[in-house]
């Protein structure tokens, strides 16, 4: 028997446990960055009717925003790794009633879909951007032209980094459990993005808003 050595992994399991860990906090940790989140719901210029991939949904905090966006002819399919995270996005959806919202409990590199997007969000999703795996599967799910927004944290460069990159690191292993690309995390989106993309910095360079289309 053949047995392949799957390298994320370990960086899945890392981040499965870390999210089990958080999920009855994360909504009000991360509460300081919802305007980052409705900027990059906004860039993806959302109209009724249209299909829209909510990229590692976590505990359900764009779906309101983004079941709204594309209306009742539209639909709006997240997928999440962490089981605990999800019951919350559940939650979400049964209290508000989002009847074009569908949730799956599954990996980046696993996510498949028969219809195809006009648009993706990655919020705060390091783990999965770092991943060509999981780009390859969820962008073989969009239609080309698809927008894409993706917005997160990145570390700064110097020589202000010099001083605060330990402690941004620190304090980013809760969230992520892959540690590269913190200096430019959009850096993989980009192979499977027309040119022409666009990365807007923000929080004095603490957060990033990159938009592009898919190929």
């Amino acid at each position: 028997m053949n047995v392949s050595h799957d390298p994320l992994a370990p960086i899945r399991d890392d981040a499965a446990a870390s999210y089990a860990r958080l999920a009855d906090v994360y909504d009000e940790e991360v509460k300081r960055m919802q305007p980052a989140r409705r900027r990059a719901i906004e860039a993806l210029e959302l109209r009724p009717g249209m299909r829209v991939l909510d990229v590692g949904c976590g505990t359900g905090l764009s779906l309101l925003a983004l079941s709204t966006a594309v209306g009742q002819t539209g639909k709006v399919v997240g997928f999440e790794l962490s089981a605990p995270m999800l019951a919350r996005a559940e939650t979400i959806v049964k209290k508000h009633g989002l009847a074009n919202v569908e949730l799956h409990n599954i990996a980046g590199e696993e996510f498949t879909s028969a219809a195809r997007f006009d648009a993706a969000l990655f919020c705060y999703t390091h783990d999965v951007q770092q991943s060509l795996p999981a780009l390859a599967a969820i962008f073989a799910t969009l239609k080309p032209g698809a927008q894409i927004t993706a917005t997160g944290t990145k570390v700064l460069p110097p020589p202000l980094g010099w001083l605060l990159n330990g402690w941004l690191r620190m304090r980013q292993q809760g969230y992520s459990s892959n540690p590269e690309g913190l200096e430019q995390p959009w850096r993989k989106l980009v192979g499977f993005v027309q040119p022409g993309f666009s990365v807007r910095p923000y929080y004095a360079g603490l957060g990033y808003l990159f938009r592009g289309r898919a190929r």
